[in-house]
Parts: structure tokens; C-alpha cells; sequence
């Protein structure tokens, strides 16, 4: 059993708040976002710890039925797809009403109490095969960009902004806390065999630039380089955009 799998197997016995789990000469033990960073000792997150959980227990990583609403493993590690709200029915067992569709899917192993188990599905998993991906695009639009003040929103990862200063080089990392009370962020860097958790400050990131800002910048780089060569402005915008992009340019005769 490797150090992953002892803290699945009682994450349920930590607090609800917990940030990671570590294990030390003491054995098992649960930190907060103020536990800082841990080097010596094997740690992983509560995002990896809990994902670890959902595998041993055979949670079913996508839901399958449109009409499931509810879903939930009973007292023999059975997990189950429910239209309505299930109840706990003793010993061992959810209950619906007669005539309710619900479907059984393979058994895993029962880690901690199956009552804590039952969740709900959020609207957008319940009509996904219609509109999931939809939400998500609305979803991301949404989102607002950092522009490189403050600190970088939780959430933020190397896709948004370059960490550099840190002793890493182009790190594949995750803002997963802000900490002392603003002064600097937490993140989650992912190392060979775990993933190492440091503060930073803002000083340590740089806004990455989007396709279309990088489109933009070259295509003002190429027209700046002609007409220091002595190429009209027009000129030198046309073979810009020609060249460098293989934009290819139709005359409609007048």
C-alpha cells in the first residue's frame, strides 16, 4: 500500500476544512492552508487524496443516465443511481419509492460511513449530453482574466500566468490558497513522485499573453521591421499580414 492510498483510506476521519495530508515519523496527519511547505515528509492534496478515495471505493468517475439526479453507495459498496432522493434504510441500504428508476453499478470497497456518501448532481452534469459544453464556454467567458495586479486568484495555473523565481523552470502549478492575510499566495507545484507546496508573491508571476495579443505583437513586430527597411506603412502591413500569416488576399474587380 503506497502513502496515496493510507490517506485515502481514512480521509474520512479528517476535518472538513483540511488543505493536505502528510505523513511523518508520527504517522498520518492533516494540515491546514497555514501548515506551510512540507519537504521532508510524503504529502499530497485534498484534490488528490479524495481522487485517490473515489478509485478505491469504485465511485463511477462520470454520471451515466440522463434522468439521475441522486447518487450514492450503500453499506455493501454497491454504488447506485437514483431519480429522487433516497433515505437511509437499515442496516445497509438506500430506499426509494416504488416504481423510481434506479440503477446498480459494480461494488468497491466502503471507506468510512456509506450514509456520507449520497450527492446530488449539479445542474450542469444533469444535461450535459446537451448543453455541458455549452455551459462550459459560457463558463469560461465568464471567468475574468488577471491583468497582473494583486495576486492571482486562487485557481490561477501555469496556463494563465508563468511562475518563475521559484527555482523551477516553466513549472506545471496551481494557486491553491492565498495566505498571510493577503501577502502572498500558496501554490501547488507538481514534482516527480507528488506535488510541492511554497508561498509566492506576486513579484513571481507574469500574466501569460492570449493568442489573439500574440497575434498582434507579431504582426506589429513584422510591420515595424518593414518600415524600418524603408517599406511604405501600407505596404508593409499588407506583407505582414500575407506573409507571416498566409492570409491570402482576393481582389473583387470594381
Amino acid at each position: 500500500m503506497n502513502s496515496l492510498e493510507k490517506l485515502a483510506r481514512v480521509v474520512h476521519e479528517a476535518p472538513e476544512d483540511f488543505y493536505c495530508g502528510y505523513i511523518n515519523e508520527k504517522g498520518i496527519q492533516w494540515g491546514s492552508s497555514h501548515t506551510g511547505y512540507i519537504e521532508r515528509f510524503f504529502h499530497a492534496s485534498k484534490k488528490q487524496i479524495l481522487a485517490e478515495r473515489d478509485r478505491l471505493s469504485g465511485k463511477p468517475t462520470e454520471w451515466v443516465n440522463d434522468w439521475a439526479r441522486w447518487r450514492a453507495q450503500d453499506g455493501d459498496g454497491f454504488w447506485v443511481e437514483y431519480q429522487e432522493k433516497p433515505r437511509v434504510s437499515e442496516p445497509e441500504d438506500w430506499k426509494v419509492k416504488d416504481g423510481e428508476l434506479n440503477v446498480i453499478y459494480p461494488k468497491g470497497e466502503v471507506l468510512g460511513d456509506w450514509r456520507d456518501t449520497l450527492e446530488e448532481r449539479v445542474m450542469e452534469d444533469f444535461i450535459h449530453k446537451e448543453y455541458g459544453e455549452v455551459f462550459k464556454e459560457l463558463a469560461k467567458k465568464e471567468q475574468s482574466k488577471w491583468n497582473g495586479e494583486g495576486l492571482p486568484p486562487v485557481g490561477t495555473t501555469y496556463k494563465e500566468a508563468e511562475l518563475f523565481g521559484l527555482g523551477y523552470s516553466n513549472p506545471k502549478y496551481e494557486v491553491v490558497a492565498h495566505h498571510y492575510n493577503g501577502a502572498c499566495v500558496v501554490v501547488s507545484v507538481e514534482v516527480e513522485g507528488g506535488v510541492n507546496y511554497m508561498p509566492a508573491k506576486p513579484c513571481h508571476f507574469k500574466p501569460l499573453k492570449s493568442e489573439r495579443e500574440q497575434v498582434i505583437e507579431k504582426m506589429v513586430e513584422v510591420a515595424d521591421k518593414s518600415i524600418e527597411e524603408g517599406v511604405s506603412v501600407v505596404h508593409s502591413i499588407t506583407e505582414a499580414l500575407y506573409d507571416t500569416f498566409d492570409i491570402k488576399l482576393r481582389g473583387e474587380g470594381e
